[in-house]
């Protein structure tokens, strides 16, 4: 996701790569606590 960007020749920011982390490892909990689940984060 970033490679085309940057043959594009936009600039990347820091910002920009720690939005594309946003996520995380689901256990598919019976009770989800999403967006209070450490894994949701």
């Amino acid at each position: 996701l970033i490679i085309p960007r940057v043959l594009a020749g936009e600039k990347i920011q820091k910002e920009d790569i720690t939005k594309l982390g946003y996520g995380g490892l689901c256990l598919n909990c019976e009770i989800c606590t999403f967006p209070d689940c450490h894994f949701g984060k």
